[in-house]
């Protein structure tokens, strides 16, 4: 059997033991907190972060019934890929009228000019009559003080000349009346009512163009919303494109951290679907105001009693080098971002 000593001895080592452990321990604890409080204080991370990507709605811009829609929800899609048509018939019958409407303006305007010339020439015809009223009238003048000549003769005379006189200024009138209908012409020659009737087809083939839906991006058809036979107003959405290809991150960051946080700062991230998978990116922006200002019904915390609530500041993150074949992203996933602030 053991003596005492041995007892106490065994005694001593053990406590020396467990106490070792408890330093160890408190060792690691407080190592553990002094490292949370640095992993924290530079590595910003939040859950309240989504991928988040520009989508444009396909929207008609004039009215119409669709004669055909050419995609489908989830298709991928290229940029001017025809998307939708629209009946143009009524377009195509406005058309033909406009066109033959502008060959009646162009004969219309062409008899104007004709009559121009026709007007000249009688103007042209009546001065010369009037030149010679006018040296008949001088000489008859000369004679009457003379008494070689009729007071009478001296007054058909007189009234030759007024009657062409007054022909002379209808015939200035008319071409005057001309030439304003005519309008003035442009820089190509063509005159008023011919740029309108030109002006007018251009619109209707502007129309017609606008008849054919096309895409404005590449990307992904959403929310597709229009079918065979619908009737759709101008500017009604007909679908939407995702384009894939521009994604990034808007994140939601409490403003108590962002006091270290600036754009071009590199940031790590998570997406839910793809557990493991660690992707990377920018701080890109960071918005002007927190989100609740920006809201639909912003708070007024003049009125009623204010409570103090930490507001959340949206940020941007751009998306660097993730490979989209392995992990698709789409909008709305859900993502966790880490800021990496140290050295700011």
């Amino acid at each position: 059997m053991p003596d005492g000593n041995g007892n106490s001895n065994n005694n001593k080592s053990k406590k020396k033991v467990l106490g070792i452990v408890v330093l160890v321990l408190v060792l690691s604890a407080v190592g553990g907190v002094i490292f949370y409080i640095n992993y924290r204080k530079y590595h910003v991370q939040t859950d309240d972060a989504f991928i988040d990507g520009d989508i444009y709605n396909v929207t008609p811009l004039i009215p119409g019934k669709t004669a055909e829609v050419l995609v489908e929800d989830n298709q991928a899609i290229k940029k001017d890929q025809v998307l939708a048509k629209l009946d143009t018939t009524d377009l195509e019958a406005n058309l033909h009228t406009a066109m033959q409407n502008l060959d009646v303006v162009r004969n219309q305007v062409a008899g104007q000019y004709a009559s121009i010339i026709v007007v000249g020439a009688q103007m042209k015809q009546l001065e010369a009559q009037m030149e010679l009223i006018n040296t008949e009238k001088d000489r008859l003048t000369s004679l009457l003080g003379k008494g070689a000549v009729s007071q009478d003769e001296f007054d058909k005379n007189e009234a030759q000349w007024k009657a062409i006189n007054a022909q002379l200024a209808a015939a200035k009138k008319q071409k005057k009346q001309i030439r304003t209908a005519i309008g003035p012409k442009d820089e190509g020659g063509r005159v008023a009512a011919i740029r309108l009737a030109e002006a007018n087809i251009a619109q209707i083939r502007l129309q017609l163009d606008h008849a054919i839906i096309r895409a404005p991006v590449d990307g992904y058809i959403t929310r597709k919303n229009v079918t065979v036979g619908q009737v759709v107003a101008a500017g009604q959405p007909l679908m939407a494109i995702v384009p894939l290809a521009n994604l990034y991150i808007t994140a939601n960051y409490k403003e108590t951290e962002l006091t270290l946080v600036r754009p071009g700062q590199p940031v790590e991230f998570e997406v839910d679907s793809y557990p493991g998978a660690t992707f990377h990116g920018k701080v890109g922006s960071i918005q002007a105001g927190t989100g609740s200002v920006f809201s639909l019904l912003p708070p007024q915390n003049a009125t009623g009693n204010y409570i103090k609530v930490v507001q959340r500041i949206p940020i941007k993150i751009e998306i660097i080098g993730a490979d989209m074949n392995k992990y698709p992203l789409r909008v709305g996933m859900s993502v966790v971002p880490t800021i990496l602030v140290k050295g700011s």
